[in-house]
């Protein structure tokens, strides 16, 4: 009995110390991955579980979920840690879009899921409006993959500012890349 007792036991650690090597979320698809064997069978020989290929891309309405400290226990009057969801623009990552063509002046407002707009396309003086309700932290970068004959402008989205001030781009030479930070109200240029 004593040692029926021992084997449940070490079959009980066993299994807990297989489930956390795998993190909290096993099975999941993995963004960008392929499908892969989620669980063995118990010799470890033949895939058990396959987990299903994830998205290609990211659409920008991820998120992750993460564990807070400080400042936010304070305020909230919770015991550290506190988790919560962080989208994933807040972390720089988002959906990558390219400006559509037009062979006209155009305003071309970029959306709130939208972290990288590269500009390859046969655009004529395009104003490039920032997302009017972006997330704290959240970085909107613009890439031109082709020299530009005619000029581009950014505005900032409606209620917030740019610095420096929004305005016109300057140099148009391929492979040229502007990034701003949001905070408060404002879009930092820090690129």
């Amino acid at each position: 009995m004593k040692k029926l007792l021992l084997s449940a036991g070490a079959l009980l650690l066993a299994s807990a110390v297989t489930a956390f090597a795998v993190g909290l979320w096993p099975g999941l698809p993995i963004l960008g991955g392929s499908s892969y064997c989620a669980s063995y069978t118990l010799t470890g020989s033949q895939c058990a579980a396959t987990a299903s290929a994830g998205s290609t891309a990211y659409t920008g309405n991820e998120a992750v979920p993460v564990d807070s400290y400080g400042a936010n226990q304070a305020a909230t009057g919770q015991v550290a840690p506190t988790s919560q969801l962080v989208p994933l623009l807040a972390l720089g990552q988002g959906a990558f879009t390219n400006l559509p063509s037009t062979s006209s002046a155009t305003t071309y407002t970029v959306p709130c899921t939208t972290s990288t707009l590269f500009e390859n396309a046969t655009v004529t003086n395009p104003t490039i409006t920032f997302c009017a309700t972006p997330f704290q932290g959240q970085k909107f970068t613009l890439v031109w993959g082709a020299n530009l004959t005619t000029g581009i402008t950014t505005a900032a989205g409606s209620g917030s500012t740019c610095l420096p001030a929004c305005g016109a781009i300057a140099v148009t030479t391929a492979g040229t890349t502007h990034q701003w930070l949001y905070n408060g109200t404002i879009w930092y240029q820090i690129q």
